[in-house]
């Protein structure tokens, strides 16, 4: 007999979600700015990071959602 959790993952959730990861990929960022470049704790930050790119993909479908996406350059003249 199969039991359901009755657990449902809404939009909603979703989105709030995605807005914790990106003020936590954002705080991430900042800590690396300040970080000994290459030591440990500047290592595990990028760790993190890349887990929450990887979350965003299976999330959105988009593994680059939170990094920052540049213009389309112009065509040549």
């Amino acid at each position: 007999m199969n039991r359901r959790s009755g657990r449902h993952f809404s939009e909603q959730d979703k989105e709030d979600l995605l807005q914790a990861l990106g003020a936590c990929r954002k705080a991430l960022q900042t800590a690396d700015t300040r970080l000994k470049p290459f030591g440990e704790e500047y290592k595990a930050c990028l760790k993190v990071q890349e887990a929450i790119d990887e979350l965003a993909g299976v999330l959105t479908g988009d593994r680059a959602y939170f990094q920052e996406k540049l213009p389309p350059s112009a065509p040549p003249a």
